[in-house]
């Protein structure tokens, strides 16, 4: 499953994402359960430091109510 985003920092810069991952059912009515890897990419030389980032990311997510559950976000920073 392909995911792309935008993080907004409080400066109003902007950090983009890109990766891929894996969904699956809690088993919890419409909950789901995604695992995978971000790559980070900032333009703002504030934020230099997510170029370099390749994030392990967990969440679950419940539709119903359109928000995020359990948030559980793992980074872990490697040098690309």
């Amino acid at each position: 499953m392909p995911l792309n985003g935008t993080l907004l920092a409080a400066s109003g810069a902007v950090v983009t994402l890109s990766g891929r991952g894996v969904g699956m059912r809690t088993g919890e009515g419409h909950k789901a359960r995604y695992r995978g890897s971000a790559c980070y990419a900032a333009d703002d030389p504030k934020l230099a430091a997510f170029n370099n980032i390749l994030g392990g990311v967990e969440f679950e997510i419940d539709p119903a109510t359109m928000a995020i559950q359990r948030r559980c976000l793992r980074v872990e920073i490697g040098i690309l």
